[in-house]
């Protein structure tokens, strides 16, 4: 037998009692790191449902501003009748129908039902100042905060 190597036989260092639970370990770090990854894609998840209705309610907002611009450029010769003030506390008939009171006041008045129903908590007003007409839309945002969605737009007619 060789006199360098004949210390060494059989004097195997036990490794298995020093890594011990080092598996375990690794298997609870990968499942913190996957729960953080869900959190996070849960957070992402909402944020975008969020945004997607308020790009919806914004949307709706500016067809529905555009829709007051085109009935009162149809009747241009009653402008000064389409300037109203935003309601306090619109509610939405979904049986509405016009009163026949006048081309402008029925456009206000279906306009203003559109934005009770099209919108949350929607509520808008019209200015008129000689040919330029301001229409501002203002509804609730729902993100959380405090501030309300809101529009102002002008066009000249």
């Amino acid at each position: 037998m060789n006199k360098c190597c004949s210390g060494i036989q059989g004097k195997v260092p036990d490794m298995s009692h020093r890594h011990a639970g080092f598996g375990l370990i690794e298997v609870l770090i990968s499942l913190l790191i996957l729960a953080v990854g869900l959190l996070g894609l849960g957070s992402l998840q909402s944020t975008g449902l969020t945004m997607t209705s308020e790009a919806r309610n914004r949307s709706q907002a500016i067809f529905l501003a555009d829709d007051i611009f085109e009935r009162a450029r149809a009747n241009r010769s009653n402008l000064a009748a389409y300037q109203v003030d935003a309601l306090n506390d619109p509610d939405c008939n979904e049986n509405f129908s016009i009163d026949n009171a006048g081309v402008a006041a029925d456009d206000l008045a279906e306009w203003q039902n559109s934005l009770a129903c099209l919108l949350p908590n929607g509520t808008g007003s019209v200015n008129v100042a000689d040919s330029t007409v301001t229409v501002q839309v203002t509804w609730d945002a729902n993100s959380g905060n405090d501030d309300d969605g809101s529009l102002t737009m002008a066009a000249e007619i």
